[in-house]
């Protein structure tokens, strides 16, 4: 059953229109200004308007430009009026009115009229869900068709490295010269780590997708997360003139987390945090309690602009100075977007850029 709102400041009119549209089969509720039409849109579903010119307050038509402005742009509207002109169906008309009836309307021609606009409007709806759809899928499309270019370029790359050290590890070993070779050993264990990583982001992007992400949740101690934190990444920091911090309060309750997968999430944004930071920058890793546990992860690093902070989680994302320096799968932070949601917790971050960024992540107590 079609629902309609009838807009009209005249109640014997507003019962009248109620009455015959009741008989016809539709559901008909009425409003007596513009104002009551707004609130009532924006708590009730209708199919259809039809709307009166003179009222109060607010006329008809600026009743019509607030509805599409701030109900819906598609809901389908019809203007019944005493006081018709040419000149104000027109004006009704070309702000994208449906049609135009004068006072007193014939109720068999108003049914015609309700009926061939919702038929219109269903088929303008479908049209709009088709378009829908296929920006969608032509965004996906693009959206893949980047990420399979930047993974042959990323993939290709350590492969190659891999490949070139490996080839002049054995002429460097027959002519005495290991440190060289030693040399191209980390090359080849740095570039295959490189590789690992990208292939790791894939398949867990993958299960998260799919819905096949296993979660085991057990008690965590923050302390003990942030110390092996630490010593991942003490040394890389060293490298870097980095000063690396640690800063917990003593008392922290426990938390209810899955161990590997919240490592895995620490462990991107502290890796993030050091190489977005440049020598002798500051990386600190902190925690508060209350109601649950916030960990903190700052840097004295690039920042990231207002505009980017909005797309920062989202996949194949990578934004400013950061895509223009470093290069990866842009899927590290929607990955750690989605295994904290599946923790239970949420994660956010604040950023100036040429200042630094703070990333946090509150997790649920034991």
């Amino acid at each position: 059953m079609s629902r309609i709102l009838i807009v009209d400041d005249t109640e014997g009119i507003r019962k009248m229109l109620t009455r015959q549209l009741s008989r016809l089969g539709y559901e008909a509720i009425g409003a007596e200004s513009g104002n009551e039409a707004l609130r009532l849109l924006k708590s009730e579903e209708f199919d259809l308007i039809l709307l009166d010119q003179m009222m109060p307050e607010m006329d008809g038509i600026e009743t019509y430009e607030r509805i599409k402005k701030d109900v819906s742009n598609c809901l389908p509207v019809i203007m019944i009026t005493a006081h018709g002109s040419l000149q104000l169906a027109v004006t009704f008309l070309k702000k994208g009115g449906e049609d135009f009836l004068e006072k007193p309307v014939d109720i068999e021609v108003l049914d015609f009229k309700i009926q061939q606009t919702l038929r219109m409007s269903k088929l303008h709806i479908s049209l709009c869900n088709e378009k829908i759809a296929l920006n969608a899928a032509k965004k996906a499309a693009r959206l893949k068709d980047e990420f399979l270019a930047s993974m042959s370029h990323e993939l290709r790359s350590p492969l190659t490295a891999i490949i070139g050290f490996a080839e002049r590890i054995p002429a460097k070993i027959d002519k005495g010269e290991n440190d060289k070779a030693m040399s191209f050993a980390e090359d080849i264990q740095s570039s295959a780590g490189h590789l690992l990583g990208l292939i790791n982001d894939i398949l867990d992007f993958a299960k998260i997708e799919s819905g096949e992400m296993a979660i085991l949740k057990e008690k965590i101690s923050i302390h003990e997360i942030a110390d092996n934190l630490i010593s991942l990444f003490r040394s890389i920091a060293e490298e870097k003139s980095i000063d690396l911090k640690c800063r917990l309060p003593d008392n922290l309750p426990f938390i209810k987390a899955d161990r590997k997968r919240l490592m895995q999430v620490m462990v991107n944004l502290v890796s993030n945090a050091i190489k977005f930071t440049p020598e002798g920058g500051t990386v600190k890793v902190s925690a508060t309690g209350g109601d649950g546990i916030i960990l903190t992860v700052e840097d004295t690093g690039v920042g990231i602009a207002p505009e980017e902070q909005e797309i920062v989680f989202n996949r194949f994302s990578q934004v400013g100075r950061r895509k223009k320096e470093q290069q990866g799968t842009g899927l590290g932070l929607a990955i750690s977007k989605q295994i904290v949601e599946l923790l239970g917790g949420r994660i956010w971050l604040e950023s100036k850029p040429g200042e630094g960024s703070r990333f946090y992540v509150s997790l649920p107590t034991y």
